[in-house]
């Protein structure tokens, strides 16, 4: 896409959201959390830049994610912030500066418990994120399909029907 005069730019208040200030250590430290609890505005925010070919129409989306991460911290400051500085400094004290979680276990698991305490967030297993999930009930899209298989139409009944 190539830019001209007639060419819309965003002005600076469309793009602006407020800044989070946060080291790296501590985005790591709340990476998995973070994925979790703003998994569909992130959801939205890559459905949005998939299907449009002009990053401009994802504007709103990207600070729906923005205003999410900033909302989770304000939650995490408020509920955990102990346990949370412990880990994120644990992370980032790690040996050779690889803030590799393997040396920051105890601290990570005193944050665990907080955040599933206070907050109702447990940390998601690995892989987590990348696994596919079922966001919607397919029965609102697929009635008759359902009722169908539910009435042994195809002869038994469709194992399908009780994972919906």
């Amino acid at each position: 896409m190539s830019a001209t005069n007639e060419t819309y730019l965003p002005t600076y208040e469309e793009l602006y959201v407020p800044p989070i200030n946060l080291t790296s250590s501590a985005l790591k430290a709340g990476a998995p959390y973070f994925g979790a609890f703003c998994d569909k505005e992130s959801k939205e925010f890559m459905l949005c830049k998939a299907e449009e070919n002009d990053p401009r129409k994802c504007l709103e989306s990207n600070k729906q994610v923005s205003l999410c991460a900033s909302k989770f911290f304000h939650q995490v400051r408020e509920n955990c912030a102990l346990q949370f500085t412990n880990y994120w400094m644990c992370l980032d004290k790690a040996p050779e500066g690889q803030m590799s979680y393997r040396f920051c276990r105890k601290t990570q698991a005193e944050l665990d418990k907080c955040m599933s305490e206070k907050m109702n967030l447990n940390r998601p297993e690995v892989g987590w994120m990348s696994k596919v999930k079922l966001l919607v009930d397919l029965s609102s899209f697929f009635p008759t399909c359902i009722c169908l298989i539910q009435l042994g139409f195809f002869g038994k009944t469709h194992p399908i029907v009780g994972k919906l």
